[in-house]
């Protein structure tokens, strides 16, 4: 089997050396649990990957015989047993930071988790999708994104993911929950592993990401975009997806190119906003979403137009005042370090749309109402205070 490794264009800027992996299981204990997933026996294999993925604080997953045996059992187990190994990435990782950076590093990893998304279904294909977006957060370690967007054929088989039909055409009611989840985790992929700027180059780069996921954020069949028609359809995959193409949109490189070979993409955000401003609620084909859902949704479509757009383009938007009011409550969140609409919007997230909202005088105005300023000015006192060496958290 080919290694990611052989040919990386993301090289890692970490050292590859194993991290300490410290236990209170004994040698033994451990070795019986290696053991176990490497078994002749399946009924021995499901048993030990779902004592794994039950594990709500063991540090097995620092263990590199453990997680090497885990891809032995993704790659070759039965339907049951391959379940449990990929809850088990999950239930792993989320122990804490440092096991989940081993888990990122295992070699093979990526490979298996993509042939499982590609070769599987139904909750094997959901489980194998979560595992992947569990190991793909940039604020554990941003090679864990690179990882996945060197692994060959990764994000093709992303975009053939979002991009598959159900019954309905949408990933609605008729498709079933797994199609809108495992939708969902491939989405969520993009988002976290969008905050990387190599790989978001990459992202765009691969052929069809951009058409799936603006389908996947409003419906593929939207009139907000050129070939569509009917109204807007929001399901759970729609908040990553929308969050996805903000993160794309917050690198300058990527920002000119989607300008660049996806005019069309502008255009249909422009026509959700001029919706959104008129103040008429939208008729909504809402399929697991909230309204805090469909706030987090619209206020990074509003995000993502800011930075995509001209001055002047922005200026005929006239964004309306409540979503502008969105974007100063994620910046109050974001300097406080809480999650707004379940997501975590980082300052730099924050503020980057808020330059060329400012730029125009009917947003300047609105921004001032709903009290940005002494949020900007508490954020520029962080950062002056940082480079002056004096610390300031947040």
């Amino acid at each position: 089997m080919a290694s990611a490794e052989d040919h990386d264009p993301f090289p890692l800027e970490i050292e590859r050396d194993e991290l300490p992996a410290s236990s209170a299981l004994s040698e033994q204990e451990i070795e019986n649990v290696a053991n176990g997933l490497m078994s002749l026996d399946q009924q021995v294999v499901t048993s030990t990957v779902k004592l794994l993925a039950k594990q709500e604080d063991s540090d097995l997953g620092r263990h590199p015989t453990v997680r090497k045996n885990l891809v032995h059992v993704i790659l070759s187990g039965t339907e049951e047993a391959v379940l449990w190994a990929c809850h088990a990435i999950c239930s792993l990782g989320q122990v804490d930071p440092l096991t989940r950076i081993q888990l990122g590093r295992t070699p093979g990893l990526h490979l298996a988790l993509r042939d499982a998304i590609q070769l599987r279904r139904g909750a094997v294909r959901v489980a194998a999708c979560t595992a992947l977006a569990a190991l793909s957060e940039v604020q554990c370690e941003k090679s864990s994104a690179e990882r996945i967007a060197s692994t060959p054929g990764m994000l093709e088989v992303l975009v053939e993911v979002m991009s598959a039909e159900d019954d309905e055409g949408g990933g609605g009611e008729g498709g079933g929950m797994e199609e809108v989840q495992v939708k969902d985790s491939a989405a969520m992929v993009l988002h976290n592993a969008s905050n990387c700027e190599r790989v978001a180059a990459a992202i765009l780069n691969t052929p069809g990401m951009l058409r799936a996921l603006r389908h996947l954020s409003v419906g593929p069949r939207c009139k907000y975009w050129d070939e569509g028609c009917a109204e807007p359809e929001l399901t759970c995959a729609s908040i990553n997806a929308m969050c996805a193409i903000n993160n794309l949109a917050k690198h300058p490189s990527v920002r000119h190119r989607i300008r660049e070979t996806e005019p069309g993409f502008l255009c249909g955000l422009s026509r959700l906003l001029t919706d959104l401003e008129s103040g008429k609620p939208l008729p909504y084909r809402k399929v697991g979403v909230d309204a805090g859902g469909e706030k987090a949704i619209l206020v990074a479509a509003v995000m993502s137009a800011a930075k995509l757009s001209t001055e002047r383009e922005l200026a005929e938007m006239r964004i309306a005042s409540s979503q502008i009011a969105s974007i100063v409550l994620c910046l109050r969140k974001g300097v406080s370090g809480e999650a707004w609409q379940g997501i975590l919007w980082s300052v730099t997230d924050c503020v980057l749309p808020l330059l060329p909202l400012a730029n125009s005088e009917h947003h300047r105005r609105l921004l001032v109402q709903c009290g940005v300023l002494p949020i900007l000015l508490q954020v520029m006192a962080r950062w002056s205070s940082r480079r002056d060496g004096g610390g300031g958290g947040g």
